[in-house]
């Protein structure tokens, strides 16, 4: 009898999380800056998005050790975080994001605002994933 409760509950939960919306974040993103070239930042950061067995939201930044994400959220719609560049220690730079998902899920758009303030727009292109 426990072993079925056990299979039960094992089969409900993978059940529940297949059909979790983070599930569509799952992937290798792209980051474009700005609206064609009114941006002064010109380099393409990608990061890999992947869930924890509890479905926990980590993000990974591919080409750049120095960021760390923090304050992850998604509500099914948008994404929110906060990423920590730590390149100096006397000086903790960090760029809040909202961007929004696309119906497609291959597609997160949206604005950021940095700890100086300045604003910009972003666009993430999933390049791997489902």
């Amino acid at each position: 009898m426990k072993k079925i409760i056990l299979i039960g509950l094992v089969v409900f939960s993978l059940y529940s999380f297949k059909d979790d919306p983070k599930e569509k974040l799952v992937g290798t993103w792209v980051e474009f800056w700005g609206t064609g070239d009114n941006s002064s930042v010109k380099y393409h950061d990608t990061t890999f998005i992947i869930l924890s067995a509890n479905g926990e939201i980590i993000m990974k930044q591919i080409n750049n050790k120095n960021y760390i994400y923090d304050k992850i959220n998604f509500d099914g719609t948008y994404l929110y975080f906060t990423l920590v560049n730590t390149v100096d220690p006397n000086e903790i730079f960090y760029v809040l994001y909202k961007m929004k998902l696309s119906c497609d899920g291959n597609c997160l758009e949206g604005n950021i605002t940095n700890s100086k303030n300045a604003t910009d727009q972003v666009r993430w292109e999933k390049i791997l994933g489902k």
